[in-house]
């Protein structure tokens, strides 16, 4: 074989470096991306659940302010038939 293309006593060491500790390398990497992937959903999902809650707040006299605004469409309402009631007892009067 030429001399030119013969494996280099190197090339020999770098390869069983790889095969001895590839797999290895490439498994820790895997989980040190995972982990960080792990991490960065995690604070995005805290900062989602953190605005929600502040909304939440905000918001907490809402039901109180719907039964009010109910109350008062429920005596409109009624003061809306009691003026057209008085109307047609006019118009029957007349």
């Amino acid at each position: 074989m030429n001399k030119f293309f013969s494996e280099h006593p190197h090339q020999n060491r770098k390869n069983e470096f790889l095969n001895q500790y590839g797999i290895m390398l490439t498994i820790a990497l895997t989980v040190l991306i995972q982990s960080f992937t792990i991490v960065w959903w995690a604070s995005s999902l805290s900062t989602r659940v953190n605005a929600l809650e502040d909304w939440i707040k905000e918001n907490r006299s809402m039901p109180t302010m719907i039964h009010r605004l109910d109350e008062r469409f429920d005596h409109l309402k009624n003061l809306v038939e009691r003026v057209v009631k008085h109307i047609e007892s006019e118009k029957g009067h007349a």
